[in-house]
C-alpha cells in the first residue's frame, strides 16, 4: 500500500504557499479538443503542456456547481504552474460542456476514450455520470466523475468516483437524525439518478439495526421536469414528520423550496450536497424555518476536527481558496482532491504515465489527506469503494442565512454535536 504523510506528495508538490494568484487556466472550445500532449515529445520540450481533459456541465440542471468546479480546477492549475508545473512541464485544462446530458455527454466521452488519454475528470452529475462510467469501466483510460450520484463502480473498475458516496451520506444523515431523537421522517427525492440513487442508499441504511426506531411516515417524489410539488409536500404535511429528507440536486431543491414555503412546513430539511454552492443558495430565498442541513465531506469541517493531517489539510485547502479571492464551497473542494491525486500519480510515474498505471496508484494509495477526507481506496466496502472515503469522513451542515455560510454542527460520521433537539 502506498502511505503519506500529513500533507501526501501531491499535496507538497504545490508548495502550499498561500499567496495565491486569481482564477487562470486555460480552456480548450468544446468544438475541437485538444489530444493530451505525447508524454515523449513533451520529454524533449520544455515548454510543451501536459493537458488534462476535462468535462463538466457548464450549462443545464446544475450549471452553478459545475462553474465552482471549473474554477477551482482553474485556480488549482495556475498555483501548480507557478511552483514549477509537472517536472517542469505547465498543465494545461481542457473544458468541454456537456450541458448535464447525457446525449452530449456520452459522445464527448467516447472521443476522449478513442483517443487514448490517460485519465478524464467529469462529468459533474449522476445523470451523465452512471452512462458515461460504462464507457471507462475496462479502462484503459480512468474516468474520475465529480460525483457520487451514480450507482458505485465495481471494485477494480477504472472508474472512481469523487466525494462520498450516498451510501455515506445517508448513514451520516440518519446517524444526526437519531441523535436529534427525532423518529419521524419524510423523504421527497428527485425521479433522476440523484433521487433514485438516494433511495437505493437510504433503503439499505433503514434496515440497519441502528435505525430500528427511526419510522418512515412518507416518500414521496418528483419529477426534475415538474413545475410544483404541492401535492407532495401536502401529503407530507399531513404525516406530521419531524424531518424531510429530499436529495436533489440544482434547480430543483428549488422547487422543493417553495413547496415547502408554500404549504408552511416547519420542521428541518436535509439535502445532498450537489446544492452546497453558494452561487446556488444565493438563489435561493424559502429557506424552512426548521432549518436546512446538508451531508458532505470534511471540506468545512476544520473548526469542528482534531488536529491531525486531515485538520491541515482541510485549512490549507480553504486558505489557498480565500487568498484566490475564492469563497470555497463543495463545487471547488471536489475537483481539488481529483486533480491532486491525479496529477500525483502521474508525478510518480512520468509524462508518460498510462492509463493502467495511474489506475493501479490510485488503487494501492491509502492515508491520503484531502480537504473531503482522508483518502483509502483499498476499501471494497460498498460506500468506499472507489471513492476512497466513508461514512467517518462525512458531516452534516446546516445553512446558517445571516452569516451566508455552512456551519458543521455534527461530529465525523453525522452524530450531532448538540443532540436531542
Amino acid at each position: 500500500m502506498r502511505k503519506f504523510g500529513p500533507w501526501g506528495s501531491g499535496i507538497m508538490a504545490l508548495g502550499l504557499a498561500l499567496s495565491v494568484a486569481a482564477c487562470g487556466g486555460s480552456t480548450a472550445p468544446a468544438s475541437s479538443p485538444s489530444r493530451p500532449v505525447a508524454p515523449s515529445s513533451a520529454a524533449g520540450h520544455s515548454n510543451s503542456p501536459y493537458v488534462v481533459h476535462v468535462v463538466l456541465g457548464l450549462t443545464g440542471q446544475a450549471a452553478t456547481l459545475a462553474q465552482a468546479e471549473k474554477t477551482s480546477l482553474e485556480l488549482f492549475v495556475k498555483r501548480y504552474n507557478q511552483q514549477g508545473g509537472l517536472d517542469g512541464h505547465p498543465v494545461q485544462l481542457s473544458i468541454q460542456d456537456d450541458e448535464n446530458n447525457p446525449k452530449v455527454s456520452v459522445p464527448l466521452m467516447q472521443q476522449l476514450f478513442a483517443q487514448h488519454v490517460p485519465f478524464v475528470i467529469g462529468p459533474t452529475l449522476g445523470e451523465t455520470a452512471a452512462p458515461d462510467a460504462a464507457i471507462f469501466a475496462q479502462g484503459p483510460t480512468v474516468e474520475y466523475a465529480l460525483t457520487p450520484a451514480f450507482p458505485p463502480p465495481a471494485f477494480g473498475s477504472y472508474v472512481f468516483s469523487a466525494a462520498m458516496s450516498f451510501g455515506s451520506a445517508a448513514q451520516a444523515t440518519l446517524n444526526y437524525i437519531e441523535s436529534k431523537g427525532w423518529t419521524q421522517v419524510a423523504f421527497l427525492n428527485s425521479t433522476d439518478t440523484t433521487g433514485k440513487t438516494a433511495d437505493m442508499a437510504f433503503q439499505a441504511a433503514l434496515k440497519l439495526p441502528q435505525y430500528q426506531n427511526l419510522h418512515v411516515v412518507q416518500w414521496q417524489h418528483f419529477s426534475v421536469n415538474a413545475v410544483s410539488v404541492a401535492t407532495q409536500m401536502s401529503v407530507i404535511a399531513q404525516a406530521h414528520p419531524q424531518v424531510l429528507v429530499s436529495f436533489a440536486t440544482g434547480t430543483p431543491l428549488g422547487l422543493v423550496l417553495q413547496g415547502i414555503a408554500n404549504t408552511g412546513f416547519k420542521a428541518p430539511v436535509i439535502t445532498d450536497d450537489g446544492n452546497m454552492t453558494y452561487a446556488e443558495f444565493d438563489q435561493f430565498h424559502d429557506i424552512p424555518p426548521g432549518g436546512l442541513y446538508v451531508a458532505s465531506g470534511a471540506w468545512n469541517a476544520a473548526s469542528v476536527l482534531p488536529p491531525g493531517p486531515e485538520k491541515t489539510a482541510d485549512e490549507t485547502f480553504l486558505q489557498t481558496m480565500q487568498a484566490g479571492h475564492v469563497r470555497p464551497d463543495l463545487g471547488d473542494a471536489i475537483p481539488w482532491d481529483v486533480i491532486t491525486l491525479l496529477l500525483d500519480a502521474v508525478k510518480h510515474y512520468g509524462l508518460n504515465a498510462t492509463g493502467a498505471q495511474i489506475h493501479q496508484y490510485i488503487e494501492q494509495l491509502t492515508n491520503f489527506p484531502g480537504a473531503m477526507g482522508v483518502f483509502d481506496f483499498t476499501r471494497n466496502t460498498p460506500d468506499a469503494r472507489q471513492r476512497g472515503l466513508s461514512t467517518s469522513s462525512a458531516f452534516i451542515y446546516q445553512w446558517m442565512p445571516q452569516q451566508q455560510q455552512w456551519v458543521p454542527v455534527s461530529k465525523a460520521g453525522g452524530a450531532a454535536l448538540s443532540p436531542q433537539g
